[in-house]
């Protein structure tokens, strides 16, 4: 009888121990299996990663360049403002100096004019002197 125990229980004992190593195997398989989906979405985690830093890089990098753009714009605005400023400022002036010139021909035109009726009655009363001292 204790034969057929000892028999029986060191079959017990190897199945015991067959399938606490098949076990064991299919955990350690499994665990390695579980490992590896986490290790490859780390990985795919990594490259959106990556490529987000790449189109943050990118953006910032844009808004670098518009932000430059936009300074440039103001400067040049301001540059047109000015310009416009001086424009008008030449076009005040240039209406100035031509009324200027204007009222000086117009005082010339009547300092002309007087110095012709000046001549005219000149030489009236030279044509008078004339026919007095020929009648004399």
């Amino acid at each position: 009888l204790q034969e057929m125990y000892d028999l029986l229980r060191g079959g017990v004992e190897q199945r015991v121990k067959a399938a606490a190593q098949e076990a064991e195997v299919t955990y350690y398989d499994h665990f390695k299996t579980h490992l590896r989906r986490l290790f490859d979405a780390n990985q795919r985690l990594k490259a959106k990663l990556n490529k987000t830093e790449a189109t943050l890089t990118a953006s910032e990098q844009r808004i670098l360049d518009l932000t430059r753009d936009t300074e440039e714009l103001r400067a040049e605005r301001h540059q047109i403002h000015e310009l416009h400023r001086e424009a008008q400022r030449s076009e005040r002036l240039t209406v100035e100096v031509l009324e200027a010139q204007r009222k000086k021909h117009d005082e010339v035109v009547d300092h002309r004019d007087s110095l012709d009726k000046e001549l005219h009655s000149a030489k009236d009363q030279l044509v008078v002197l004339a026919a007095e001292k020929a009648e004399a």
